[in-house]
């Protein structure tokens, strides 16, 4: 197991609390999918936000943007679990040239290209509303850069989505976010768990028919990518963010963040 190459700069999250200055149109986004699908944005402009980037936020920004700004320029993106299209929208004010979103849940889609429109990128990021696994049988394209952002544990076949990332995509670098387990055993171990498919439920992912995901262990996921040959570029574990934020599994210490390069 490697030590993390990052520490979490908080002085650096406190600025970004006053820069970060799309917290209307999120607001607007979240109240049409938890309270008010019939809210529309000449309705929600009129007031100001009262919604604030919590810290696991600016913490996960700060990450891909501030410190990694330099391997999104230019990029063409695959967004594998594009959500609501937040991150592909960032990636493309900071540098990338194009971004493709991968997002099975129409309700999440929908917004997505809404929130894409808003932010005035809509020419440079295409969203499809199909599973990865659906999408994995009919893409043969090759882009510079994919996302893999808290999505790998809501699959079941992680390690094939990385195969084939590393095989077909052919990516120069992958940016990898996963919850992890603590480990019991010095090869490491996926632990069973049962995603919510509430499209409401934060913890929900509607990629694949089945109705359980593997959860790696934090040395399984670093043998898959050990095993695999991607060289890591950058590391952070974590555990000096215990504590912060709102996200129980950041909160928690158990996410692994990776910039991984593709030597294959």
């Amino acid at each position: 197991m490697i030590k993390p190459t990052i520490a979490m700069d908080f002085e650096a999250l406190d600025k970004l609390q006053n820069t970060m200055q799309d917290n209307l149109y999120l607001e607007y986004v979240y109240h049409k999918l938890f309270d008010n699908p019939t809210w529309t944005w000449e309705q929600a402009r009129q007031h100001e936000p009262v919604w604030h980037f919590p810290e696991c936020w600016r913490a996960r920004y700060w990450l891909y943007y501030s410190q990694h700004q330099q391997y999104l320029q230019g990029a063409r993106i695959l967004d594998l679990g594009s959500n609501m299209n937040f991150y592909g929208t960032w990636a493309l004010l900071h540098g990338a040239a194009a971004v493709t979103g991968i997002e099975p849940d129409k309700t999440r889609y929908d917004l997505g290209c809404e929130y894409a429109a808003l932010r005035g990128v809509s020419d440079h990021l295409v969203t499809h509303n199909i599973s990865i696994d659906t999408y994995r049988a009919q893409c043969s394209e090759h882009y510079d850069v994919v996302f893999l952002l808290d999505v790998l544990y809501y699959l079941v076949n992680g390690i094939d989505v990385l195969t084939w990332i590393r095989d077909t995509v052919k990516p120069r670098y992958v940016f990898l976010e996963s919850t992890v387990v603590e480990d019991f055993a010095a090869q490491g171990h996926f632990e069973v768990w049962y995603p919510e498919t509430d499209t409401k439920k934060l913890q929900s992912f509607g990629n694949t028919s089945h109705n359980l995901a593997l959860k790696p262990s934090r040395q399984a996921l670093f043998n898959v990518i050990n095993n695999q040959g991607w060289k890591i570029l950058s590391y952070y574990d974590y555990q000096d963010f215990r504590g912060h934020g709102e996200s129980p599994p950041r909160r928690q210490g158990l996410k692994d963040f990776y910039l991984l390069e593709r030597t294959i």
